[in-house]
């Protein structure tokens, strides 16, 4: 399967993996569009490899969003070091 393809499929359609769009919670819109993405890749794709697809899909955004936030809580923790960090003098 030619993951590109199926990257530049789902990108049209934003309630497959927007959890803020007003269609992400409609199974059967989703199921009706992972066939038609199915059908555009010239495969005949069963709906449990669909499914699969998609959970491999989520499962990677997931993973995604997890490196983004740990990078971004990363720089935030460094800023803060380096704001508070102090310079001691050794007194003779």
């Amino acid at each position: 399967m030619d993951e590109i393809a199926l990257i530049l499929f789902v990108q049209q359609y934003e309630e497959l993996y927007n959890l803020q769009h007003p269609h992400y919670m409609n199974q059967q819109r989703r199921d009706n569009i992972w066939e038609e993405i199915g059908e555009r890749m010239n495969e005949t794709v069963k709906l449990q490899e669909l499914l699969a697809i998609q959970n491999i899909c989520v499962r990677r955004g997931r993973c995604v969003r997890a490196n983004v936030r740990g990078h971004q809580e990363n720089s935030a923790r460094t800023a803060r070091t380096a704001r508070t960090a102090r310079t001691y003098v050794r007194s003779a």
